[in-house]
């Protein structure tokens, strides 16, 4: 099930770079980055601490930190506090089936 969920995620995030891509978004800019670290997350099955998004995403400690909250506040992301690691939220997964319906 889990990865179901992650390859509709997929699917969905690869539909918004080819939307984006046509209104030309381009350079760095938090969505582009808040993207980029969800696609990180939905591309695995596994459980992401703070450090290990970091080092996979090559983006600074303190804006995926930032990032982090912000997803997980939306419900994009799910925190486990036993594990201290980030997972796929039920937001995310009820966009991107949403964008897969059309």
């Amino acid at each position: 099930m889990l990865e179901t969920r992650n390859t509709a995620i997929l699917a969905a995030m690869k539909l918004v770079r080819q939307r984006a891509d046509a209104v030309e978004v381009s350079g760095d800019s938090p969505t582009l980055r808040l993207f980029a670290l969800l696609e990180v997350i939905a591309a695995q099955q596994r459980l992401f601490s703070l450090q290990s998004l970091v080092e996979d995403t090559g983006l600074p400690k303190p804006t995926v930190a930032r990032l982090t909250h912000t997803l997980t506040r939306m419900g994009q992301l799910v925190y486990l506090p036993r594990d201290q690691k980030y997972r796929i939220g039920p937001s995310a997964v009820a966009m991107s089936t949403s964008m897969m319906r059309g």
